[in-house]
């Protein structure tokens, strides 16, 4: 959710085609996704577990 409120839209959209479906249904790949928007923003590299 983190993500959703803090970056933008156009990085959002090019991670996950529908940002808050994904939250709403929990899709495993597309949190993944987003997560990983939120750790390279905050200057961690590798992929998230």
């Amino acid at each position: 959710m983190r993500a959703i409120v803090g970056q933008p839209t156009a990085r959002l959209l090019g991670a996950v085609p529908d940002p808050v479906a994904a939250l709403r249904t929990a899709d495993e790949p597309a949190m993944r996704a987003l997560a990983a928007l939120e750790l390279r923003a905050a200057g961690v590299r590798g992929e998230p577990m």
